[in-house]
């Protein structure tokens, strides 16, 4: 797979993902030269203002910027770290770097199924109970305190599999796959601190791309932490990039 494109592939995965929620439940997405947003202020899903341009410009920084001040764009900036821009740059217009993920890519074919913990109960989530326990999990692990009829929505939609992990009859983990453009994207990966270490987290990956294999899917993508990359790449996934989030600081 050749690199350039499977950046593309991944933040595309990424940012149709987000369009969609926001097309479902009727909030804001902009889709400027330079960047793409996605801004839910009612919602409970997360905002992110996303550039896929690896030759974005200080001015373009400016411009989001102002736009973020003036309340026309998220407070997050979700940007390809191989762009032309430093770190300082961004502090320049007061923004602060938060973190950075790793975007990752699998050829289904190679997908490494051994890596499973059959104590792990995978189930795709169906029921009122799986989505309560669900979005315990996401606001646990992630964070993020989902809305239940949001995410009920969303998760009617036909490019939309989520998957529960349960252990000992109790929810434990958590995943999102999202069936896009010949891609399937896994997001919302998470796993109870206290049931990690068992490899929940790669097995609950597994079995959902294991799910869209079968729908004839040949390729997975997602973002990992730099703590957990070498899991993923234990089970078949190569890693491209750093993407970083950056947060604007009020003013």
């Amino acid at each position: 797979m050749k690199s350039n494109n499977m950046l593309d592939l991944i933040y595309n995965n990424h940012c149709n993902l987000y369009k969609l929620f926001n097309s479902i439940n009727s909030c804001n997405y902009t889709n400027l030269e330079f960047c793409k947003s996605v801004v839910a202020k009612k919602s409970s899903w997360p905002n992110f203002v996303f550039d896929f341009n690896n030759s974005i410009s200080n001015s373009n920084i400016k411009s989001i910027s102002n736009a973020i001040t003036n309340n026309k764009l998220s407070d997050l900036l979700l940007i390809n770290s191989n762009t032309n821009i430093s770190d300082n740059d961004f502090k320049e217009y007061g923004f602060k770097k938060v973190t950075n993920w790793i975007g990752i890519a699998i050829e289904l074919d190679k997908l490494d199924t051994s890596k499973i913990n059959p104590e792990l109960k995978v189930k795709i989530v169906t029921t009122e109970n799986d989505i309560k326990n669900w979005i315990y999990i996401a606001k646990k692990q992630l964070q993020i305190n989902f809305d239940f009829n949001e995410l009920s929505e969303l998760f009617k939609s036909d490019k939309i599999t989520a998957f529960i992990g349960y252990y000992n009859n109790t929810a434990v983990s958590t995943m999102l796959l999202f069936l896009d453009d010949n891609i399937a994207g896994t997001h919302m990966g998470a796993t109870l601190k206290e049931y990690s270490g068992k490899g929940f987290g790669s097995s609950i990956m597994i079995e959902a791309l294991k799910y869209a294999k079968t729908k004839k899917y040949k390729v997975g993508t997602g973002a990992g932490t730099l703590k957990g990359i070498n899991i993923w790449k234990n089970i078949g996934f190569t890693s491209y990039n750093t993407i970083d989030l950056y947060w604007k600081l009020p003013e």
